[in-house]
Parts: structure tokens; C-alpha cells; sequence
């Protein structure tokens, strides 16, 4: 039998919730208090040419983190 974790969207999205609901999955929403732009402007700081895919992956990323660090052991999505 398929172990159930608890999962956490760390985004206020209302797109990503709905994607979530239509795929028939149960969670919570706790969206990530992260400033997106101080992230951003480190990131490019770093690589200035970074793509913007590269970027919204690495925000996601940084979502996920900081609500994940707030719920351990929760399966958490960052988009």
C-alpha cells in the first residue's frame, strides 16, 4: 500500500491550487514569506545571464525550502 505524506503548496496561486484540486490531492496551503525580489536580485548578482526558466525555478525552489525548514517531514511544492 502506497505510504500518504501530508503535502504543503508554498504558493498563493490560486492556478497552482487549482492544478493541485484537479489532480484529486489533499493539502495545505501555507503560501512561502520569502521577499522574491531580494532573492532575485541575489541570484542575478551571481549569474547575470540567468534565464528566466533558471529563475522561476530557483524561486520555487527557495519557496519550497523556506516553508519546508517551518514543517519537517512535509512533502512541500514550491511553484
Amino acid at each position: 500500500m502506497a505510504e500518504h505524506r501530508h503535502i504543503i503548496l508554498a504558493s498563493g496561486s490560486s492556478a497552482r491550487r487549482a492544478l493541485l484540486n484537479g489532480a484529486g490531492l489533499t493539502f495545505d496551503v501555507i503560501p512561502a514569506e520569502i521577499d522574491e525580489d531580494a532573492v532575485k536580485s541575489a541570484l542575478l548578482s551571481v549569474d547575470p545571464l540567468l534565464t528566466p526558466a533558471r529563475l522561476a525555478e530557483e524561486l520555487a525552489g527557495e519557496k519550497a525550502r523556506s516553508v519546508a525548514r517551518q514543517h519537517p517531514g512535509k512533502l512541500v511544492i514550491g511553484a
